[in-house]
């Protein structure tokens, strides 16, 4: 991959990341953690998701080529938070 293909992908990720970051400014820690649908899906869970799976399905495995150990807790493990999961440290990994 060339630099200017590397250059393209890394401005598209960053462009997506500030999108979704932007949608979640203001909101508080509660209103980040509470369900909207009957599955339990909440905000700081899709993020949490969207560090997981896409930027380390796609750009550990895909591009890089490491193996991949895709979520070995189970399914849906990449929405859910752990007890030391905070806003701060969810936010601050993605």
């Amino acid at each position: 991959m060339s630099n200017t293909e590397i250059d393209a992908l890394l401005h598209c990720l960053d462009g997506r990341r500030q999108h979704i970051l932007d949608a979640l400014t203001g909101l508080t820690d509660a209103q980040l953690r509470r369900s909207v649908l009957p599955s339990g899906w909440h905000c700081l869970g899709l993020v949490k998701h969207l560090t997981l799976a896409d930027e380390h399905y796609l750009f550990s495995g895909i591009v890089s080529g490491e193996p991949l150990n895709f979520f070995p807790e189970g399914p849906n493990a990449d929405w859910q938070l752990d007890p030391h999961d905070t806003t701060k440290s969810i936010l601050a990994k993605y």
